[in-house]
């Protein structure tokens, strides 16, 4: 990570009220190195735009911390995690709470488990598998957090049988149109056990995303 993107991510972070510290900032520069270095591999994020590695996901993924109520000691599951996102910047953040990261693609999870080891990160653990066939017993989860990977329906339909019920919630990054989707929700809502759900609009720190985007948090 180059010194301006690592100040860049420093003093974001310190802006939004976050207690980071030296070692969470080298943890962070030593997971863009990660990153780097297996991208030229595997396709984990757009080789085309190193900056954006800062912005458009070690940033967007940390938003959360601040966007979301999560109490020490929850349990958390990044639904289809991909290069690690949201789950690993939040980890870093909250070595107070654990962090189940649950992606299909073994290279993927193979990368994960580079990070937890090379970052010692004994707060998160990697599953090689579709949500939907993780039995009840990996759960239950206090949240699920997720990034562009499905309709909201359908990661209900996924998820409801691994949220901590009642009590739990799903926390989504989303596009600005949800219209369609949230009639989908509503539908279908009763039959995975969903109560209701909270719309809000997600701009975490100054100029970090340069698209409208919505934070769907939907509770059991």
């Amino acid at each position: 990570m180059a010194m301006n993107d690592l100040a860049l991510l420093e003093t974001s972070l310190q802006a939004a009220g976050l207690d980071l510290s030296p070692e969470m900032l080298d943890r962070f520069a030593r997971f863009a190195e990660l990153l780097n270095e297996w991208n030229q591999e595997i396709n984990l994020i757009s080789r085309k735009d190193p900056y954006g590695m800062i912005r458009r996901h070690f940033l967007d993924s940390a938003g959360l911390v601040t966007a979301l109520d999560i109490e020490p000691g929850c349990s958390v599951m990044d639904l289809g995690s991909g290069a690690g996102f949201p789950g690993l910047p939040m980890a870093i953040l909250r070595p107070d709470v654990s962090f189940t990261l649950v992606e299909s693609r073994t290279g993927k999870t193979r990368f994960h488990q580079a990070v937890i080891d090379a970052l010692k990160l004994g707060n998160v653990v990697t599953m090689a598998e579709r949500a939907e066939a993780l039995a009840p017993e990996v759960g239950p989860f206090d949240w699920i957090v997720s990034r562009a990977v499905a309709d909201l329906d359908q990661l209900a339909k996924w998820c409801h049988h691994l949220i901590r019920q009642p009590g739990g919630r799903m926390a989504v990054l989303k596009g600005p149109d949800l219209d369609e989707e949230i009639k989908r929700l509503a539908r279908r809502a009763g039959a995975w056990g969903v109560q209701g759900w909270d719309i809000h609009d997600y701009h975490p720190f100054d100029g970090i995303r340069d698209k409208e985007s919505r934070l769907v948090v939907v509770s059991w």
